[in-house]
């Protein structure tokens, strides 16, 4: 049994989306066109957003980034390591170099202008909406604005609270990013099998 910082056993997500590296990239790359100089850590914070806005209004998060419970609320981990430029993560994705330019002020990584143009067959017309409405709702605020809003979420603070002893981060759960209403355990009964494929 797996058992979080309070004792109790910690909860087992049934969806089981599968992260789309290469829409993510595109992603990205999509917000290095619509808005430069976002650092990292707004950046995974407008993606995470938009996968959360996503699942709670068509079913599906937009590229399924893992999320993650860390100190300062919810990351957006394969956003995070690919504004890294995490070998491994970049092989992963199947790319050896960002789409966009970056620059490095300290720790912190700034997106830059655009390499090339989006690729924007692999969203559909409801993922770059959302996206549109997370930059004009999230994305003119700062960091310690948007880790407000964030770790209010359930999914963070069910994963941070029951996050396993001595960690400093867990994993958040789909299910949990899910808001609760009447229909949200048929959903999930619906397509728990066939999440990982969506």
């Amino acid at each position: 049994m797996d058992v979080g910082i309070n004792g109790k056993a910690r909860p087992v997500s049934r969806l089981k989306f599968k992260p789309k590296l290469d829409k993510l990239v595109e992603l990205l790359l999509y917000l290095s066109h619509k808005k430069q100089h976002v650092d990292h850590y707004r950046a995974c914070k407008l993606i995470y957003l938009a996968d959360w806005v996503h699942l709670n209004k068509y079913g599906r998060p937009v590229v399924a980034d893992t999320p993650k419970a860390m100190q300062f609320g919810p990351v957006a981990t394969k956003s995070y390591e690919l504004l890294k430029r995490n070998p491994a993560v970049m092989r992963e994705a199947r790319i050896d170099d960002l789409p966009f330019e970056t620059r490095q002020l300290d720790k912190t990584i700034y997106i830059g202008p655009p390499k090339r143009a989006v690729v924007r067959e692999l969203f559909s017309r409801s993922d770059l909406a959302t996206f549109d409405a997370v930059l004009a709702e999230f994305g003119e605020l700062t960091f310690d604005q948007l880790h407000d809003i964030t770790s209010k979420h359930f999914a963070y603070r069910n994963a941070w609270a029951n996050r396993p002893q001595n960690h400093n981060s867990a994993l958040m759960s789909f299910d949990d990013m899910l808001e609760e209403n009447a229909k949200k355990s048929d959903y999930i009964d619906e397509i728990e099998h066939i999440s990982h494929r969506m």
